[in-house]
């Protein structure tokens, strides 16, 4: 179930359960240039969107933990599975592996990296 080489159903069931996941994607070795890293399209509404970012990973969650106290957009409840995260970052444990891109920012070092989600409508 973690082969998305292609597209592919985020909602798959093994053993008649929903995959759940809450895992990091290697991308790279290191921050790099912009790159794609992810596209998604809607089942039923065909938005696409496209995650670009210069992170080395992505972590996707598909939202199993999900069961917010207070209502959504337009009063909606939202349970378990109703959606999910494309979380661009460096790999998860990166302060104490050297040897994964590092995460650590030291006095008088910046920062930066860039993340865009680009949609596009049917």
């Amino acid at each position: 179930p973690f082969d998305f080489r292609q597209a592919r159903p985020l909602r798959m069931e093994s053993e008649g359960k929903q995959v759940a996941y809450d895992q990091n994607f290697c991308l790279a070795s290191m921050r790099g240039p912009l790159k794609l890293a992810s596209w998604a399209q809607g089942a039923n509404s065909g938005v696409e969107m496209e995650l670009w970012t210069t992170e080395p990973g992505v972590q996707l969650y598909t939202g199993q933990y999900l069961a917010p106290p207070s209502p959504g957009l337009e009063g909606r409840r939202y349970k378990a599975f109703s959606g999910f995260c494309l979380e661009p970052q460096v790999w998860p444990d990166a302060p104490n592996r050297p040897y994964f891109p590092q995460a650590t920012l030291w006095p008088g070092q910046i920062y930066h990296h860039v993340t865009e989600y680009r949609f596009r409508l049917p």
